[in-house]
């Protein structure tokens, strides 16, 4: 399916908007795009480092605000540029880098972020249709839940009302020429269906992430 740019962008911020709004569709204060700010940062000598990392991965991979996991709130400063993934480890209960990180960077670049966005936004929607056939819900409840369609009758309830969050970092980052690229990072957790939860679900959902990776790397080039 082809989408222009509004449609795909407001597919990623479902939720945050009124589509039947002309003027006016967002529901929540934001900051405008090409915004300028300072942020300064008090920590112990010890610890430089460590702040230094997690404020690289905030820029380069995350965002500020609700939807940064679907490109919104995306950050540039020119003192980052590394886009490294540090690999190693194992999965943990929470999301976080491991041996299973991947980055799907070779895309095309833009002059305006929502090109990029856009571009970004349609692969991961495709990929993920691609999981199934319409209308069923097996593999797709992997990568995210809830599943919401105001026209789908046949998502399972549990699909539709459950909460886990996917493992994918939809982001923008600015070229040194002034222009825009997207980037997905993948960076999968303990699959757990609750807190008390102890039944082994990794393999079943890496499985499933897996056949995802495969059609975003087709679709889009390769992975880091």
């Amino acid at each position: 399916m082809t989408f222009s740019v509004n449609p795909i962008i407001e597919y990623l911020a479902f939720g945050l908007l009124d589509p039947r709004r002309r003027q006016d569709k967002y529901l929540r204060e934001y900051i405008e795009p090409e915004s300028t700010f300072k942020i300064i940062i008090t920590f112990p000598k010890s610890k430089e480092s460590e702040f230094h990392e997690a404020l690289r991965c905030m820029v380069l991979f995350g965002g500020l605000g609700s939807r940064s996991r679907n490109g919104f709130g995306s950050l540039h400063c020119s003192e980052f540029s590394d886009l490294a993934v540090r690999k190693g480890g194992e999965l943990k209960s929470f999301t976080s880098f491991s041996k299973e990180a991947k980055l799907f960077k070779d895309f095309n670049t833009y002059k305006t972020w929502e090109d990029a966005l856009s571009e970004i936004g349609k692969g991961y929607r495709e990929a993920r249709l691609n999981l199934e056939e319409r209308h069923i819900f097996d593999k797709r409840k992997w990568i995210a839940m809830p599943i919401e369609s105001k026209s789908e009758r046949n998502i399972p309830q549990f699909v539709r009302h459950g909460r886990h969050a996917k493992p994918y970092f939809l982001h923008v980052n600015k070229t040194p020429d002034g222009k825009y690229q997207g980037q997905i990072l993948f960076l999968p957790y303990q699959y757990r269906t609750g807190p008390n939860d102890d039944s082994n679900k990794i393999d079943e959902y890496l499985a499933v992430c897996n056949e995802m990776n495969l059609n975003i790397g087709m679709l889009m080039g390769g992975a880091q």
